[in-house]
């Protein structure tokens, strides 16, 4: 148990886990043609934090540092995935979903879409348009940010108190 619980690897483990919510996102996007809404997007920038903070973490062996960031990324997912949840259930209102958005688009076709029309339209945040075994994309992204912030903040608490 205590080689498992070495800073290096839980390091290389939030890494490795940080890396597969990317492509699996890009997956479902690209390839099973899921279109992500503002919500999805801001889960996916927390993502990407994560595994930059995993990358800095594990390149400068500021491993504590690393896991104080990632419980603070992870809890930011976690109340955007439990904030998008609420608004798929109806019980908050859109955070102006659907509405075409100022953005610059992050894919080819968005691109090319967005430069012929002048703006790129963003799917609504309150439809479920993918599920995976009956869980919505942001019910997953609740599991997983709480996963995260479960093996950030225990890492943060054994490293405290080894010695």
């Amino acid at each position: 148990m205590k080689n498992l619980l070495e800073p290096k690897k839980l390091i290389v483990l939030l890494l490795i886990a940080g890396v597969s919510l990317i492509l699996s996102a890009f997956f479902i996007e690209h390839v099973l043609g899921a279109k992500p809404c503002i919500m999805c997007w801001w889960q996916r920038y927390i993502h990407w934090a994560i595994t930059a903070i995993c990358i800095i973490g594990f390149t400068t062996k500021k491993h504590i540092l690393a896991f104080y960031g990632v419980t603070i990324a992870s809890l930011s997912g976690f109340v955007v995935a439990i904030w998008q949840t609420l608004v798929q259930q109806k019980i908050l209102p859109t955070p102006g979903c659907g509405a075409t958005e100022d953005i610059m688009p992050l894919n080819s076709s968005a691109l090319i879409n967005s430069i012929n029309n002048g703006a790129y339209t963003l799917p609504s945040c309150d439809k479920i348009d993918f599920t995976i075994l009956g869980f919505s994309l942001a019910n997953w992204n609740i599991i997983v940010m709480f996963a995260f912030m479960l093996v950030a903040g225990m890492s943060i608490w054994y490293n405290k108190n080894r010695g």
